[in-house]
């Protein structure tokens, strides 16, 4: 095995959150085989806006030329009256970084619609006039018609759609010709004018239509001034262009706060051949459904599946389930394969699929098939999963990790059971704290909210309905300004973040230092913070509670959790700001350094009591049949907990009625959002990032 000693690596403690920081981290930086550079030049004139290290590495990366056309209106509303300006300065600091690779331009759209149509007009009215032309042949009509016809400007197809047919290009002159008579009788002007201002049209649209195709498109914004309101059509879009492959577009360019990003992350995508595999483990991703005779199961929906499917774009995500069979080896050894039996087929060599030859790696060259690793959201990881995770950051390979010691379930069953908290159990504090660092025990709260979604019952003319809406929830943390690194080139251009369910992070400073591990703090909460400790047994302790869902929820913390707190009311906010988000560098112990290496944890056992038809289509699920619905028979003679001698008795005679999991909370009913700035389901609770 690896010694950690040996090996030098990056690692990155990220969340999952913001699935910008995530691409960044994964993509940008990991790129990369060296620290990026933290030296910054601003040459923008207003000194706003400058190139992060990362995208000077993959600038220095492309191997051909990247072009670059910017579309922008010569009239602008004034919000935008310093774009062309400051955009121009970022590409020119692009350009002489690439080594002149970098190519742009900026043009006019209007003006190259224009010069188009009237281009395509001119020509087009030649052979219109010719054919006008009397004692013209049968052949020379035939020829010239045949000409014009091609040079016809192309309708757009919704037209053929809702007319029924296509007109025939006959028709359509002769449609055209019937217009311009008719407005030449109401002027002075002859009939071949207004024809060729109808041809320029239709040319100006057909050119407008391929721009939109291309994803270039204008957009109506509204230009105020003292006392009127002006309404301008515009262009401002950035198409990036390299070899013959499909350009990428930003189609909506208004700021230079994500310019670089977008760049780069474009440039990053068209110039990549060979994507970057990434090893993505999501500890707590259902398992899928057992198989079925004419129904194949379809795997079960992760937290991650929408950062998963963006990140696809740029690199091959390579979902692994640490188990005996889909561990490192076992993906290092899948790609090896898959990238011989790829060499072998462009080369034209005979393959053998029956019999596939064994690929030996070395523990070194681990990292040139797997640029990182993502453990998402650990809970109960056994020793050997722990080990493997371990061995992979001391083989060098950058691994991040989405960990909260909670989380919260949006999901419909979650908002059904009171939005529930769970708490977690990753398993690797051990390695974390000798690492030097550890994770916080109390949800962090803050005044600086993200907004979450709510669902709220209501009674509407007889009618039960549920009423959607927003709050400030001041568990989903978000960091803004100050609190987040302006010099760090992973986080210098985001302006906002959001940690749900997070408990922060904590520097071990003695042991960082012993093993020479330095950290760069990317974001922290802002003055305003406090925390609350989650009881996991709170409903337990609860005796009103006890026959609901078992497990703490938004309901029981609305006042600590939900809404802001008010500073001259609220004296408890944490002296200290804590650390959210981090970079880690350095040599990272090994835990079973020396150590004999866990076995795979065996699976378990079969239950005997278990209901054969479970999960089975056309089956009943729930307990075997006899049982009656509901919960299942328990032994009232049991010794009883001795930490709650009451537990599982009912509520006293008398009693309120229990309040339901899903009540609404003070009258809003808050719902955790999938992470504001993910949409990505429910919500991750992957506290602390990079």
């Amino acid at each position: 095995m690896a010694d950690s000693r040996k090996h030098r690596n990056k690692f990155y403690l990220t969340s999952g959150v913001l699935i910008t920081l995530l691409i960044v981290a994964l993509c940008l930086l990991n790129v990369t085989s060296d620290t990026t550079s933290r030296f910054k030049i601003d040459l923008t004139r207003d000194k706003i806006y400058s190139i992060s290290g990362a995208t000077e590495k993959i600038l220095e990366g492309v191997q051909e030329k990247v072009e670059i056309t910017y579309y922008c209106s010569e009239e602008l509303p004034s919000f935008l009256s310093n774009i062309v300006r400051d955009t121009r300065d970022v590409f020119e600091e692009f350009r002489r970084v690439s080594g002149g690779k970098f190519r742009y331009e900026i043009v006019n759209p209007e003006d190259l619609i224009n010069e188009y149509a009237d281009e395509k007009a001119e020509k087009y009215m030649v052979l219109y006039d010719k054919l006008q032309e009397e004692g013209l042949s049968e052949e020379t009509k035939d020829e010239l018609t045949k000409k014009i016809d091609k040079l016809e400007p192309k309708l757009d197809d919704r037209w053929a759609f809702f007319m029924g047919r296509t007109q025939k290009p006959e028709e359509r002159r002769a449609d055209r010709k019937k217009r311009a008579d008719a407005k030449a009788k109401k002027t002075k002007k002859d009939g071949r004018s207004f024809y060729r201002e109808i041809v320029v049209e239709e040319f100006t649209e057909e050119r407008e239509r391929q721009l939109q195709t291309e994803g270039i498109q204008s957009v109506l914004v509204p230009e105020r001034s003292a006392n009127s309101v002006k309404n301008l059509q515009i262009y401002t879009a950035i198409k990036i262009s390299y070899l013959d492959k499909q350009p990428e577009v930003i189609s909506l360019h208004t700021s230079l706060e994500s310019l670089e990003y977008e760049l780069a992350y474009r440039i990053l995508k068209v110039t990549t051949d060979e994507k970057k595999v990434i090893a993505f483990f999501d500890a707590r991703k259902p398992e899928a459904p057992p198989p079925t005779p004419g129904q194949p199961p379809q795997p079960p929906p992760g937290d991650y599946q929408q950062i998963i499917a963006y990140m696809r774009d740029i690199a091959e995500i390579r979902e692994i389930k640490l188990e005996d069979g889909d561990a490192i080896d076992d993906l290092v050894e899948r790609v090896a394969r898959d990238r011989e039996r790829a060499r072998k087929e462009k080369a034209g060599e005979k393959i053998d699929y029956s019999n596939p030859d064994k690929i030996d790696v070395e523990e070194e060259q681990y990292g040139e098939f797997v640029t990182a690793l993502v453990v998402a959201q650990p809970h109960d990881l056994e020793d050997r999963q722990v080990y493997e995770i371990n061995r992979a950051v001391s083989l060098g390979i950058p691994t991040i990790f989405l960990v909260s010691p909670y989380t919260t379930d949006t999901s419909v069953p979650g908002i059904q059971a009171g939005y529930p908290i769970t708490l977690l159990k990753s398993g690797l504090d051990e390695m974390f704290r000798s690492w030097g660092f550890e994770f916080g025990n109390e949800m962090l709260a803050s005044n600086e909210v993200g907004i979450i979604s709510y669902v709220q019952p209501i009674q509407a003319r007889g009618r039960r309905l549920m009423r959607r809406g927003t709050i400030p929830a001041s568990f989903a943390v978000s960091p803004r300004g100050a609190s987040i690194s302006s010099t760090s080139g992973l986080t210098n251009r985001i302006a906002g973040l959001v940690f749900p369910s997070t408990a922060g992070i904590e520097l071990l400073q003695e042991k960082l230092d012993a093993n020479g591990i330095t950290v760069e703090e990317l974001a922290h909460t802002g003055e305003e913070t406090w925390s609350k400790r989650i009881d996991p047994i709170i409903q337990q302790n609860n005796p009103f509670m006890r026959n609901q869902a078992s497990g703490p929820n938004l309901f029981h913390y609305q006042e600590d959790l939900i809404g802001r707190k008010r500073p001259e009311r609220f004296k408890d906010f944490l002296e200290e700001p804590k650390l959210l988000a981090a970079h880690f560098q350095g040599e990272f112990p090994f835990l079973y350094d020396g150590k004999e290496i866990p076995e795979w944890r065996p699976p378990p056992e079969p239950d005997a009591n278990a209901n054969p038809h479970a999960n089975i289509p056309g089956f009943p699920g729930g307990f075997p049949g006899g049982f009656p619905g509901g919960a299942p028979p328990r032994d009232r003679d049991a010794i009883p907990d001795p930490q709650d001698p009451v537990a599982g008795d009912g509520a006293p005679e008398g009693a309120a009625a229990p309040v339901g999991g899903s009540a609404p909370v003070g009258g809003a009913g808050p719902a955790v959002g999938a992470g504001p700035a993910v949409g990505a389901g429910p919500a991750v609770g992957a506290g602390p990032a990079v």
